[in-house]
C-alpha cells in the first residue's frame, strides 16, 4: 500500500514537469517570433532612414546597404537556427504530451488499483469484525458448555453414589435371590421387560437401572429367559427364542447400548412378552407412566390440544385389555418400580398390575407388599 502511494506521487510530479516544459516551449517560440518581427520592422525603418540621411551619397549608401544585407543574412541564419530549435522544442513538447498521456493513464490505473485495495481493506475489516463476533459467540457457548459440564459432573457424582448404594442393596438381594425378593411365578421361562423410554432419562439413573437389570439377570434362579427393551417400539435383545445364563456376557453388552428415548409403549411390550411360547413369568422394570396407543400400536395418541395422552387414560386402557382376556395363560407378572414410580398414580398402577396378575411389586430402594387377592396363588421359587 505504501509503495503504491509513492508511485502515485512520482507520477504526479512527472506530470507537473511535463506541463511546465510544454509551457516553456510555447513561451520561447512566442518570444522568438516577436523578436524576428521586430528586427524586420527595424530593418525597413533603417533603410528608409539611410536613404533620407545619405541622399545622393551612393558610395556610403552602398556600403551601408552591404552592412545591412550582411546583418540580414545573419538574421536569416539565426532565424533558421531558431526554427530548428523550435522544431526540437516542438518534438520535445510532443514527446512530453505523450508522456503526460501515458502518465495520466497510469495515474488512472493506480487510482483504480488503490480503490480496489481500499475496498479489500474494508472487506477484510468487516470479515475481521465478523470473526471477532463469532469468537465472542463461541467463547460464550464454551462458557455455557463448561457450566453444563460442571452440572453433569455433579449429577454423575450423585448417580455414582446412588449406583454404589444400589449395588450394596443388590449384593444383599443376591444373597437370598428369589426367596428374599419374593418374586412370584414358576420362574422357569421368564421374560424380562425393560423400560427405556425418555421418562427414564429424566431421572438421570438409566446407568444405574441397567446395572440393576444385569445384576438381576445374573442373580435370579430360572431355567430360560428372554429380554425385551421398549420405548415407542419394542425390541428383543434375545431374538424370538430363549436364552440361558450362559449367554449373559453377550446380553450384558447389548444392555450397555440401551438409551432412554421415545414414548412408553407398555401395552405392546406386555403383548409381545405374553406371546412367548411357554412363558410362565414376566418381570417388568418401569416407572409406570405409559402412553395411550390406539389401533396403530406404533403411534401414541394425542388429545384435542395435540398433547400426548399418557398416565391414567393409558393405565385404564391397559388394565381393561388385561382383565378382558389379554392374559389367557394367567402368566404371573412381577413389577419393579424405577424412576418416578413413587408418584401415587404410577406406583399404584405398578402395584395393581402385579396384584391383578398374581405377581409381586418391588420398588428399587422402597419395597411395598401389594394386598393379596382372594384366592391368588403364591408361588415363590425356593
Amino acid at each position: 500500500m505504501r509503495h503504491r502511494k509513492t508511485e502515485i506521487a512520482v507520477y504526479s510530479i512527472a506530470f507537473m514537469d511535463v506541463i511546465f516544459c510544454a509551457l516553456g516551449g510555447v513561451l520561447i517560440i512566442t518570444i522568438q517570433t516577436l523578436r524576428m518581427s521586430h528586427e524586420a520592422n527595424n530593418t525597413t525603418r533603417v533603410q528608409a532612414d539611410l536613404i533620407a540621411r545619405y541622399g545622393d551619397d551612393k558610395v556610403k549608401l552602398a556600403e551601408r546597404i552591404v552592412e545591412l544585407e550582411t546583418m540580414i543574412a545573419k538574421l536569416e541564419d539565426q532565424s533558421r537556427a531558431d526554427k530548428e530549435e523550435l522544431a526540437k522544442l516542438t518534438k520535445q513538447r510532443d514527446d512530453l504530451v505523450k508522456i503526460k498521456i501515458a502518465a495520466e493513464k497510469e495515474l488512472d490505473r493506480l487510482k483504480v488499483e488503490l480503490a480496489k485495495i481500499l475496498k479489500e481493506r474494508d472487506d477484510l475489516g468487516s470479515q475481521l469484525a465478523l470473526a471477532n463476533a463469532k469468537i465472542r459467540e463461541r467463547e460464550s457457548e464454551l462458557a455455557k458448555l463448561e457450566r453444563q459440564l460442571a452440572l453433569v459432573n455433579s449429577k454423575l457424582i450423585a448417580s455414582d453414589k446412588e449406583l454404589a448404594r444400589l449395588k450394596l442393596q443388590i449384593a444383599d438381594m443376591i444373597k437370598y435371590s428369589n426367596k428374599v425378593l419374593d418374586l412370584r411365578g414358576p420362574m422357569k421361562n421368564v421374560v424380562f421387560v425393560f423400560d427405556t423410554s425418555a421418562s427414564m432419562k429424566l431421572n438421570e439413573f438409566d446407568r444405574t437401572y441397567k446395572e440393576v437389570l444385569k445384576a438381576w439377570l445374573g442373580a435370579l434362579r430360572y431355567e430360560k429367559f428372554a429380554l425385551l427393551q421398549f420405548s415407542t417400539d419394542v425390541r428383543s435383545a434375545t431374538g424370538k427364542g430363549w436364552k440361558t445364563q450362559a449367554d449373559l456376557s453377550e446380553i450384558n453388552q447389548y444392555i450397555d447400548q440401551f438409551r432412554a428415548e421415545g414414548h412408553t409403549n407398555l401395552r405392546k411390550a406386555l403383548e409381545q412378552a405374553l406371546a412367548y411360547p411357554n412363558v410362565d413369568t414376566i418381570i417388568l422394570f418401569s416407572d409406570g407412566e405409559p402412553n395411550l396407543f390406539g389401533d396403530d400400536p406404533t403411534q401414541p395418541m394425542k388429545d384435542s390440544n395435540q398433547q400426548w395422552i399418557k398416565g391414567q387414560p393409558a393405565i385404564d386402557d391397559l388394565n381393561r385389555r388385561l382383565r378382558g382376556g389379554g392374559n389367557p395363560q394367567k402368566v404371573v407378572i412381577n413389577t419393579v418400580g424405577m424412576g418416578n414410580y413413587l408418584n401415587q398414580t404410577y406406583g399404584t398402577f405398578l402395584q395393581s398390575l402385579a396384584r391383578d396378575n398374581r405377581g409381586r411389586f418391588v420398588g428399587l430402594g422402597v419395597e411395598s407388599e401389594p394386598k393379596e387377592q382372594e384366592g391368588a396363588e403364591r408361588t415363590p421359587n425356593e
